[in-house]
C-alpha cells in the first residue's frame, strides 16, 4: 500500500503551510494497492482539524484512488509531524470481483419517489 501527497521524495508527508483560522486547506494524494490478489478495506483515524475524503473505503488489487485531505484550524495552531496513521485491512469478497462494485464513503445512494404535482379538484 502506498499514499502518494505532495512533498517531494517522501510519499508519507503532507505539508499544509500556512492556514487561515477558520479557512481550510485542501491537498491532494493518491492511495494504491499494488497487490496482485487482495483487496483492503483502509480507515483513516477522526481528527479535529485534518479531515481525510473519502475516510473509509475498499481498494481493489493493483488499484489507486484519488482523496483530498483538508487542515482546518479555529485557532492558533502549530503541527509539525502530526502522524496519522491509516488502519488498512485484507479482506475477501463473497463474489467475483467483477461484480463487487467500488466502494467509498462518499458514494451515496439515492432513492428517487415521484411526487404527483397535480391534485385533482373536489368538483371533479
Amino acid at each position: 500500500m502506498v499514499c502518494c501527497g505532495t512533498v517531494a521524495g517522501r510519499c508519507d508527508v503532507m505539508k499544509f503551510g500556512d492556514v487561515f483560522i477558520g479557512e481550510g486547506r485542501t491537498l491532494s494524494l493518491t492511495m494504491t494497492n499494488h497487490s496482485q490478489s487482495s483487496a483492503v478495506k483502509f480507515v483513516w483515524p477522526d481528527d479535529p482539524h485534518v479531515k481525510f475524503s473519502p475516510r473509509l473505503g475498499h481498494l481493489r488489487a493493483d488499484c489507486s484512488k484519488d482523496m483530498t485531505v483538508t487542515l482546518n484550524v479555529d485557532k492558533p495552531l502549530t503541527l509539525s509531524l502530526h502522524e496519522l496513521k491509516c488502519r488498512v485491512v485484507r479482506i475477501v469478497y463473497d463474489r467475483p470481483v467483477s461484480d463487487v462494485a467500488d466502494w467509498d464513503d462518499r458514494l451515496k445512494t439515492v432513492k428517487w419517489i415521484a411526487a404527483c404535482t397535480h391534485r385533482p379538484s373536489a368538483d371533479a
